[in-house]
C-alpha cells in the first residue's frame, strides 16, 4: 500500500509541476497573473494523461518486479526444485534482496492460493487481471495452454523467459532513440522561453510591442498556441509503446 502510495504522489508530483510549468508560460507570453492562472487551468484537462502516465509507468516497475521473479523462477526449476517450492524460494529471495517490489505482496496471494488447491492458470489470471502487462498477460496465457495441451512448467519458464529477452533487446534499441529524441525536443522547447526572458531583459521596445498592444497581445496568443502544439505532437511523435 505504501508503494501505491508513492506513485500517487508522483502523479501529484508531475501535476503540480505541469501547471508550474504552464503557470510560467502563461504570465512570459501574456505578462499577466490571471491570464497565466486561466492557462493553467486550461491545461488542468490533461491531468488525466499525467494521471495515464504515471500509471504506465508503476506497470513498467510490476513488470520489471516480474521479469525479476520469472528469472529466480527459472533458475530454482533448472535444479530439479518443484514449481511450489520454487515459487516461494523465488519471493523470500526478493524479500531478502530489500529492494521496493511494488509486486512482492500479489506475488504472496498467489502463492496463498496454491495452498487452497487453485490452479496455477487461476492464480496468474487474477494477477493478470490487476495488473494487465505484457509479460504477466503472456506468462498466464502459457499456463492456461499448458493446463489445456498438458505441457510442462519447465517448457512455460523457457518460453517466457525468451519473450523476455526479445523484448529487452528490442526497448534498449529504442529507449536509446527515444532518449536522443527526447533531449532534442527538450532543447527545442526550452529555446523559445529563454529567447522570450532575453528579449524582455534587453528590450524595452519589445516589452512594450507585446504586452501593450492588442496586436501584440494577439500575436503572442498565436505564438502560445503553436508552441504548446508543437510541443504536444512533438510528444505525440517520440511516445512510441514497446
Amino acid at each position: 500500500m505504501e508503494l501505491r502510495l508513492f506513485w500517487r504522489l508522483k502523479w501529484v508530483l508531475y501535476t503540480l509541476v505541469y501547471l508550474s510549468v504552464l503557470f510560467g508560460l502563461g504570465f512570459l507570453f501574456f505578462n499577466s497573473y490571471l491570464i497565466a492562472l486561466l492557462t493553467a487551468g486550461l491545461g488542468s484537462l490533461y491531468i488525466k494523461g499525467i494521471k495515464s502516465y504515471t500509471r504506465q509507468s508503476y506497470f513498467k516497475q510490476i513488470e520489471k518486479d516480474f521479469v525479476t521473479f520469472i528469472y529466480s523462477l527459472a533458475s530454482y526449476i533448472g535444479v530439479g526444485r518443484s514449481f511450489e517450492h520454487s515459487f516461494q524460494q523465488s519471493i523470500l529471495e526478493m524479500e531478502k534482496d530489500k529492494g521496493n517490489y511494488p509486486l512482492l505482496e500479489d506475488l504472496k496471494k498467489v502463492q496463498l492460493s496454491f495452498e487452497v488447491n487453485l490452479s496455477i492458470g487461476e492464480a496468474m489470471k487474477q494477477l493478470s487481471s490487476r495488473y494487465p502487462v505484457e509479460t504477466i498477460l503472456h506468462f498466464t496465457y502459457i499456463c492456461e495452454r499448458m493446463i489445456v495441451t498438458g505441457g510442462s512448467l519447465e517448457e512455460v519458464i523457457d518460453m517466457t523467459i525468451q519473450m523476455i529477452r526479445q523484448k529487452v533487446e528490442v526497448e534498449k534499441e529504442l529507449e536509446l532513440i527515444v532518449t536522443q529524441k527526447r533531449f532534442e525536443l527538450l532543447i527545442m522547447l526550452s529555446f523559445v522561453p529563454l529567447m522570450i526572458l532575453y528579449l524582455r531583459s534587453v528590450s524595452g521596445s519589445f516589452y512594450e510591442m507585446m504586452y501593450q498592444t492588442i496586436s501584440g497581445r494577439m500575436m503572442m496568443t498565436i505564438a502560445l498556441f503553436l508552441y504548446l502544439a508543437s510541443g504536444y505532437f512533438g510528444k505525440r511523435i517520440i511516445d512510441i509503446e514497446i
